[in-house]
């Protein structure tokens, strides 16, 4: 299977040291059941669309991660589509009828402090004190994904995590245009 791959993303220390890996998330369940005062025992059925960004992520090698891939790479292969998209549809559609069940993926949100974006980076983190960050202030990767000027962005966050320059995001305004 070959994908065609990007790289956006900076390595700023081990991912596979860190203990637990993927820190387990909230559940959400598909059945919710409502409670109102005329019918307590009524139940409807709940769809929230979830999507990931496919830029950075782990996937542990199992039959359902291996049938998730082939799915990817037989209708990225067919069809012209963004990858990001497909694997969040291939990921999340539902099993329905008799003709189609989904991979069954099981799905965790890496520790955003950790595995970070840009965004989180550029509006969140640098205007804060290295102390008040859950993760101790240095993140294992950050995803150069939000803004249009990415091999720039991506400079800096070298010059600040590896070289230690606490100047070198300054430059740059938090969305992607000045002032913001």
């Amino acid at each position: 299977m070959s994908l065609p791959v990007i790289f956006q993303t900076c390595a700023i220390s081990d991912p596979f040291s860190l203990s637990p890996l993927l820190p387990a998330t909230k559940q959400t369940s598909n059945n919710t059941k409502q409670t109102n005062k005329t019918n307590r025992d009524s139940y409807a059925q709940l769809h929230k669309r979830f999507n990931l960004n496919s830029g950075l992520f782990f996937a542990r090698s199992n039959d359902r991660t291996v049938e998730l891939m082939r799915r990817l790479e037989a209708r990225l292969s067919r069809e012209k589509y963004w990858d990001q998209t497909a694997y969040n549809e291939e990921l999340f559609f539902l099993s329905h009828g008799s003709e189609y069940r989904s991979p069954q993926a099981t799905v965790r949100v890496m520790d955003i402090y950790k595995f970070m974006n840009s965004k989180v980076l550029f509006k969140d983190v640098r205007h804060r004190a290295v102390a008040d960050m859950p993760s101790g202030g240095k993140p294992c990767m950050v995803h150069i994904n939000y803004h249009p000027d990415k091999h720039a962005r991506m400079r800096a966050v070298f010059a600040y995590y590896a070289d230690g320059d606490a100047r070198a995001l300054d430059g740059f305004p938090g969305g992607s245009e000045p002032g913001t």
